[in-house]
């Protein structure tokens, strides 16, 4: 089962909408500052499912990661598969700012 996922950054609700849009803002900041070059540079911003996310971004040595849009532990028993979930291609750096962003926003909700 393949995910199509849409997102509009305006829609914000609440504290779960000022996570995403937190999210979204770490997003824009790492596309004008990243350092990513070459063919890793072509993949950057894409989104599709985690797996194959996972698979475009091997052998770049980390300069480029997959994120994924939607948390695994949420997702578990929906017969949605880890691979399945919607995924976006992020800078490195951009990736670990994000993650440690949503991280600590979701502790105050």
């Amino acid at each position: 089962m393949n995910i199509v996922a849409s997102v509009n950054p305006a829609a914000r609700i609440g504290k779960a909408g000022q996570v995403i849009g937190k999210g979204f803002a770490w997003a824009q900041k790492g596309a004008r500052t990243a350092r990513v070059t070459g063919k890793a540079a072509e993949h950057l911003f894409k989104i599709l499912p985690f797996g194959q996310a996972k698979k475009l971004t091997r052998g770049f040595n980390h300069q480029i990661e997959a994120h994924k849009l939607l948390e695994w532990r949420h997702m578990k028993g929906t017969g949605i598969s880890l691979d399945d979930l919607p995924a976006v291609i992020l800078p490195r750096e951009t990736h670990k700012q994000i993650t440690r962003e949503l991280m600590r926003l979701s502790q105050n909700l």
